[in-house]
């Protein structure tokens, strides 16, 4: 089968629909397919993705200083005029706007991945696009329920399949044994992602004041690109200095150190109202595979990353006390949500979740 991966995020360069694309394309070579990736080159993040070879045919384009999308609009032209008998997919709104008018032109066996912000967003013409040309795609992978719903105003219920998102299990070297917290141990909460207020750190630095009555060395470790939020300003006006670490980009073994030690992982995004929302987050199977249970929001595509009361808890992200009990009932039971929490990641390798894949795939074929 010859798949052509249309993503506006590919390593390097970070973000959750970059991993899930690269994921893809490495899955779907093991599974024989002829895959080709049309992305964009992000040279600022090549020192993080350094060493990160792709086993499919991935063509770049460079982004230019004045119209950065240029190269990749030919690009994907270029591909689309010269390329025939291909399965196209398109992953990040960007790529689902360029190929929706690609297919509303000349109709293509296609697939539009569907992460949960794509029909929220109000970006001008690439939110108009991408929704007016929905409808074409021949069928839809939502990574969750909450994906799903967005969608359903612009594609046909019937083509769209929720897939969860995959976790590639080789990230990380594997941590032997079960995990123990070590009493009296300080309580260790950490979130990684971007920096800004859709990821939703600052709720968790709202929590901590009520967290430090029962957990006076908790110590919140936060990783992840810093987007110029007032999040170490909030961090300042409540004191909370000794208890909160900033840690920026961590290279893989770094970040599995801190995945095996933490106590609970945090990810308390919020739905923004430009449509920027979280469709998964697949940070917290990470999290998950060390036995590292997890506090996630309700209202987005993170309930579908966590089970309520099995791998962690779903809290309203704005609600300190909530998030401040949550924290409690996990520690409270800590050997059985931390079990159940590696048993969950089990259930998300790409390994499993690429069969899903398959079989829609070859659907298109038949």
């Amino acid at each position: 089968m010859k798949v052509i991966i249309v993503s506006s995020e590919f390593p390097p360069g970070p973000g959750g629909i970059a991993d899930h694309a690269y994921n893809l394309a490495e899955q779907l070579v093991e599974k024989k397919c002829d895959v080709t990736v049309i992305t964009e080159y992000r040279k600022e993040f090549e020192v993080q993705w350094r060493g990160l070879r792709s086993h499919a045919k991935v063509k770049y384009a460079r982004r230019g200083r004045w119209f950065s999308n240029l190269s990749f609009v030919f690009l994907f032209i270029r591909y689309f005029i010269t390329t025939r008998n291909a399965v196209w997919i398109g992953t990040g709104s960007k790529s689902l706007a360029l190929l929706g008018v690609g297919i509303y032109l000349s109709r293509r066996r296609s697939l539009a991945i569907l992460h949960g912000h794509e029909m929220l967003e109000e970006h001008g013409l690439k939110s108009k696009l991408s929704k007016r040309t929905l409808q074409y795609f021949t069928k839809a992978i939502a990574v969750s329920g909450f994906s799903k719903e967005n969608s359903k105003k612009f594609i046909a219920e019937s083509k769209i399949v929720v897939i969860p998102n995959g976790f590639n299990q080789t990230k990380y070297a594997s941590v032997q044994g079960a995990k123990e917290r070590k009493q009296p141990a300080p309580l260790s909460l950490l979130t990684v992602g971007r920096v800004s207020k859709r990821k939703g750190q600052h709720h968790v630095v709202h929590a901590l004041p009520l967290t430090l009555k029962n957990h006076p060395s908790v110590l919140y470790h936060i990783v992840g690109i810093h987007e110029g939020t007032d999040l170490n300003s909030l961090v300042a006006r409540l004191h909370l200095q000794d208890h909160v670490r900033m840690h920026g980009v961590l290279a893989d073994a770094e970040l599995a150190s801190l995945f095996h030690h933490a106590d609970i992982f945090m990810m308390l995004s919020e739905n923004m109202e430009d449509g920027d929302v979280e469709g998964f987050g697949i940070a917290i199977l990470e999290a998950n595979f060390f036995g590292t249970p997890a506090i996630g929001s309700l209202g987005c595509g993170i309930e579908q990353a966590i089970k309520e009361g099995f791998n962690g808890k779903l809290v309203p992200a704005s609600d300190p006390v909530s998030i401040a009990a949550a924290i409690e009932e996990i520690l409270a039971n800590y050997s059985l949500y931390s079990s159940n929490a590696t048993l969950w990641s089990h259930d998300h390798f790409w390994t499993t979740i690429i069969n899903r894949y398959m079989d829609v795939l070859s659907s298109l074929e038949s």
